[in-house]
């Protein structure tokens, strides 16, 4: 009895830092360049290289650690590859430039030049035909390396696809179960001869003077621990004097909760370790049963402290997702359930790996571990699901409080729980096994990505304030105005906030054979293109680019808005530069989106160009309209004669400018209705602005009196009135022209300035009702003949969209 717990003590916390150092080891290092090597050698040695790798490559049994270590061996020599042409590019073309100063041989007819010429010439022209050799050289080994390392991706793909869609025995099936309970006892026997052997290793390895020293270690250990884990109760404690936290206070709580629970006992699980190598107690047999108690312990660990994070079960205030208690508890008991239900399976089946058990006994267990998982995550949200209370019903249709992203989360998670049921059900164990540890992964992942836009959000908030330590040095050391400090710190948060985006992405495609490094050579071959023989795209890939696609799109629309919410604001820019801006980005982040995704594709540009010139004969006339469209739009919103906002008239058409889209510009006009006109009649018709340089405008009020009326008290009248008026700009300052008279009529014409032309129809009409009234007192008005009239001059369009007499006017902006 004392052995067997001598053993699982030992193995049951070995550490994550065997399992670190246990992969790093699987994959076989790279051959290392040898010192002061000629590029002719340099190169030699990667051909080599590469030529074993392709050989190794051709073997049908591979499996996904071959792979990938083959794929650990290309990146460093594509590397080097990289690194030696950009070193010859301008050895080449220097040596290009020499020879054209010395020029070509002298022909044979003509003087003869000097012998020392000469031979620069031939030396020159000897170094630069090397150069070149050695330089085409690189680029076909970049292609032979850029072409291994993707046939590489499409194995690892096509071994991923095969092993996830290979069909098993259903666990309801009874012929599955009477193999397993045949084939019990024999794979009982493995089991207990494989840890028998274990423990009579670490026996004999504690035998001697060296137990006391084991024992007396591992009880120090196992003592600090607990007392650590005595006091991170209290050090996990929020301020409970603290009744409403501030977002900063919860999320530095959180982090600090999330730390301490996962950090114990994986720092437990180190120590172990190092004193288990320290004895020579690990069996190099077990070794993927030790990675695979690492892995549960870090899962386990890293999922408690993040559940108890998230949801602080003994103080709501703290808590960083708002629901109530009870459905946080619930929540806690699933992640932590799910993160023992995935580890314990793995035990399992890495056990079954070293003792090569049945066919019936993996499935079985795969099988089981998926269906507790489905299990448990759809009782729990059978408990969380909203209630009716049937007295309800008479008060008509139930009001739920909660989010958006609550009631889209419970339909993802019945869409995986129902997914890994019915595979389970259906035979395909491994691709239910498949849902599980991905679903948990990304869930994981994208709560850790929470947690971590929340923590960037607030510090750097928190950090760039005048008060704050960051904010003064800005401020008072380097001189930054504090509306730019503002700036600064929304810029900053919005790069952090992509950075990690772009890191989660990452590691949410690494199971499907995306790496870090795949990235920078997706966007090299997305803008500069790369050279193959032939083209071959799966439907596979084409789905991961269109998800590609998806995020770069997304990330976009992401950046637009916080630029419009937040940034922008925050400027003295315009709306229709903050416009312009905005789409522009939209643009670009479409632009290299696709850039993207087709760069994982191997579709380059050049290749694209091809295409679309066998295309352009036939669809040319088709988009000759959109292309003229799109580009006009971008000169409107770069050259923004007409931006958003503007009051324009185009031909019959008046109203305000609402959006500059990228075919079309859509003008609101005054009567509440929308007109689309294509950008290039923007840019090619004539297009009246009222707004182009600034707002002011000018109002022209034509007035004809009676003849026996002096002109001087019809010009004070008008002024006064004009200078009464509030609208009415003192500077430009109102003036009166007296135009002509007839036999029976005196002429005036009016004119003002307003401060902006929206406010044209209410400032003439007040006027023209002032004038009215004014005149009729004065007598003005009174025995002139039926000619005898008031006209106010305005914009006519406007008026007569305005009134159905309209009167007759002018505006001069």
């Amino acid at each position: 009895m004392i052995a067997w717990l001598r053993f699982f003590l030992f193995i049951g916390v070995l550490s994550i830092g065997t399992v670190g150092v246990s992969a790093q080891n699987l994959a076989p290092a790279p051959v290392a360049p040898a010192p002061q090597e000629s590029d002719a050698q340099q190169l030699d040695r990667i051909a080599s290289h590469l030529l074993q790798i392709e050989t190794r490559l051709r073997g049908p049994d591979l499996s996904d650690g071959d792979l990938a270590g083959l794929r650990t061996q290309v990146d460093p020599l594509n590397g080097e590859i990289q690194d030696v042409l950009k070193r010859l590019t301008p050895e080449l073309a220097a040596a290009k430039a020499r020879l054209d100063q010395l020029g070509p041989a002298p022909a044979a007819n003509a003087p003869a030049e000097s012998p020392q010429v000469t031979a620069d010439r031939t030396a020159q022209q000897k170094q630069y035909d090397a150069t070149d050799q050695a330089l085409k050289r690189a680029k076909l080994l970049a292609v032979q390396a850029e072409q291994t390392a993707n046939q590489i991706a499409g194995r690892q793909r096509d071994l991923l696809l095969n092993s996830l869609f290979e069909r098993a025995p259903s666990p309801a099936s009874p012929g599955l179960w009477h193999d397993l309970v045949s084939e019990a006892p024999t794979d009982a026997a493995a089991i207990r001869k494989l840890f028998v052997e274990s423990i009579a290793t670490i026996n004999a390895q504690l035998a001697g003077p060296n137990i006391p020293i084991f024992w007396s270690a591992l009880a120090a250990i196992i003592a600090v621990f607990l007392i650590l884990r005595g006091l991170s109760r209290r050090i996990l404690a929020r301020t409970p004097t603290l009744a409403e936290p501030s977002g900063l206070h919860k999320i530095l709580a959180a982090w600090w909760v999330a730390i301490i629970i996962t950090a114990l006992p994986l720092a437990a699980a180190l120590a172990v370790s190092l004193l288990s190598d320290a004895f020579a107690l690990t069996d190099e047999r077990m070794q993927p049963f030790v990675r695979a108690l690492g892995s549960a312990v870090l899962r386990i660990a890293l999922t408690a402290g993040i559940a108890r994070s998230l949801f602080a079960l003994s103080q709501p205030a703290w808590r960083l997702i708002k629901v109530g208690t009870p459905a946080s508890t619930r929540l806690v008991y699933l992640t932590i359930s799910v993160a023992v239900i995935i580890s314990a399976t793995n035990l399992l089946i890495s056990i079954g790996s070293l003792i090569g058990a049945s066919f019936a006994m993996m499935v079985v267990v795969r099988g089981l571990g998926a269906l507790m998982v489905a299990i448990v995550v759809s009782s729990v949200l059978w408990q969380l699901a909203p209630r009716l209370n049937p007295e309800d019903e008479t008060l008509g249709p139930q009001i739920t409080s909660e989010s958006d992203w609550q009631g889209a989360l419970r339909l993802f998670l019945w869409a995986i729980a129902s997914a890994i049921l019915v595979a389970v059900l259906i035979g395909y164990v491994t691709f239910a096994d498949f849902l599980v540890e991905q679903s948990f992964r990304i869930a994981s992942l994208g709560t850790l990505l929470f947690m971590a836009l929340r923590l960037v959000d607030e510090v750097v908030a928190w950090q760039f304030q005048p008060s704050a330590a960051i904010g003064r040095f800005l401020l008072y050391t380097i001189g930054i105005h504090r509306e730019s400090l503002d700036q600064l710190a929304v810029l900053l948060a919005g790069a952090l906030r992509v950075l990690l985006f772009i890191s989660t992405a990452v590691l949410v495609l690494t199971p499907f054979g995306v790496q870090s490094s795949d990235l920078s050579q997706d966007l090299h071959s997305a803008l500069f293109g790369f050279k193959i023989g032939d083209l071959t795209i799966s439907l596979f890939s084409i789905v991961l680019a269109i998800i590609i696609f998806a995020i770069g799109l997304a990330a976009t629309r992401v950046v637009q808005s916080w630029l419009e919410t937040r940034f922008l604001p925050h400027t003295h820019l315009d709306i229709g530069l903050r416009d312009a801006i905005r789409t522009s980005l939209g643009y670009i982040g479409i632009i290299l989106a696709a850039g993207f995704a087709l760069g994982y594709l191997g579709l380059s540009f050049e290749k694209v160009t091809i295409v679309a010139g066998a295309l352009s004969v036939g669809i040319g006339f088709g988009l000759q309209s959109i292309v003229n469209n799109f580009v006009s739009g971008l000169i409107l919103l770069w050259e923004r004669a007409v931006k958003v906002g503007d009051w324009i008239v185009v031909g019959n058409d008046e109203g305000f400018v609402r959006r500059i889209n990228v075919r079309s510009t859509e003008i609101e006009t005054f009567d509440r209705s929308a007109v689309i006109v294509p950008n290039s009649n923007l840019i090619t018709g004539t297009v009246r602005n009222w707004m182009r340089t600034d707002r002011l405008g000018r109002i022209k009020i034509s007035v004809s009196v009676d003849i026996s009326a002096e002109p001087e008290a019809v010009q004070a009248a008008l002024l006064e009135i004009a200078q009464n008026h509030a609208l009415i700009l003192a500077t430009p300052a109102p003036f009166v022209v007296f135009n002509g008279f007839t036999m029976s009529l005196l002429s005036f014409d009016l004119f003002g300035y307003i401060g902006d032309v929206e406010t044209m129809m209410k400032t003439k009409s007040e006027l023209t009702f002032a004038v009215f009234t004014r005149f009729k007192a004065a007598g003005f008005l009174t025995g002139g003949t039926p000619t005898s009239i008031v006209k106010v001059e305005g914009v006519e369009t406007l008026l007569q969209a305005a009134a159905p007499n309209p009167l007759s006017g002018q505006i001069h902006p």
